[in-house]
């Protein structure tokens, strides 16, 4: 039997997100300690070493570091100018808001981004339907450590499971929740790193940790957490020597040079820089899992979601999919 559901969508408020995760069984504890919380509108705090995390929008911010691109505050300041700017016109508008709060992004990549995000519900099926092929049905609590914009938590939820989100950009946990209003689908999404998800051992049948370890500071720490929080973990990232573009910034060759170049190689080509994100090679992929504490399988070629592109692109990404070796994207799991 496939487990309860849980929401926090009606109301935005701390308080109904703490009742639907007590309700699933999915207990919140402290990142820092794993303490127990108290939770109030305001703030939760931990009732062992005393940390607070503030609540904004209704959402608490459980993480101890920010993600890569903003600190804290400017990332929940960021969060609220695009609920502000969307003025409760949903998901769409809310990601049309935050690209034009984001000027500094060459305008051609912000549309590709945005293409890309306007299909996220479909690309969650997509995943949804991988996981499944790769890991059987799950049955109990799945979470998504790395969440993005909620598309893979939506599906979990339509298919009946238990289904939590995790991220470390604040701005993209309100627009997620905005997401899963929309799909009308009973599911929670948090705002906390990877590295130190907020939740007790093994909470979670299945971890998934989609496009998150070339994001992330500190890799071998964040696989941890995730396996740390789950019996099984579904680990897939961008290739670093796919004969793709590199999806990020949309230029062929990056990941073949050597890392100290590709930075400049990138602001050459694009005026920005190169230095938040990090291909992995299937090395790699393996070794994070074994340091997590996991048995690795073989490693595959993960598929990309690609509806947001034509035919043409499709088609040629399809066909780098066969060839594992030189494949997009590229995936693992671990038990």
């Amino acid at each position: 039997m496939a487990d309860r559901g849980l929401s926090h969508s009606k109301g935005h408020s701390a308080a109904g997100l703490r009742d639907a995760c007590a309700a699933a069984g999915v207990e919140v504890v402290c990142p820092a300690c794993s303490g127990e919380i108290g939770w109030s509108e305001t703030a939760l705090e931990c009732r062992a070493c005393g940390r607070a995390y503030p609540v904004v929008a209704g959402m608490p911010d459980l993480r101890l570091a920010p993600d890569r691109f903003l600190s804290l505050e400017a990332d929940r300041a960021k969060a609220v100018a695009v609920l502000d700017k969307a003025r409760g016109r949903g998901y769409g508008a809310a990601l049309e808001a935050y690209w034009s709060l984001t000027p500094e992004l060459e305008p051609s990549l912000a549309r590709g981004h945005l293409h890309r995000q306007l299909c996220e519900r479909e690309a969650g099926a997509g995943l949804w339907q991988e996981v499944e092929q790769r890991c059987g049905a799950p049955s109990g609590p799945v979470l998504d450590v790395g969440c993005g914009l909620g598309g893979f938590v939506a599906a979990a939820a339509k298919n009946g499971r238990t289904s939590v989100g995790l991220d470390a950009a604040f701005r993209w946990t309100l627009i997620a929740r905005l997401l899963l209003e929309e799909a009308a689908v009973d599911a929670v999404v948090l705002c906390a790193n990877a590295e130190y998800p907020p939740f007790r051992a093994k909470t979670f049948e299945l971890a998934v940790a989609n496009d998150l370890i070339e994001h992330v500071t500190d890799p071998p720490t964040a696989v941890a957490g995730a396996a740390r929080a789950a019996s099984t973990l579904y680990l897939a990232s961008t290739h670093r020597f796919s004969l793709a573009p590199e999806p990020h910034v949309r230029l062929f060759g990056v990941g073949w040079l050597p890392r100290r170049m590709q930075s400049g190689y990138v602001k050459m080509r694009r005026g920005h820089a190169y230095d938040r994100v990090r291909p992995v090679t299937a090395a790699e992929l393996t070794e994070r899992v074994e340091a997590a504490g996991l048995t690795p399988g073989e490693v595959f070629a993960a598929p990309v979601f690609a509806g947001h592109l034509g035919f043409r692109a499709r088609t040629a990404l399809r066909a780098l999919e066969r060839v594992p070796r030189f494949a997009p994207r590229i995936g693992v799991l671990g038990r």
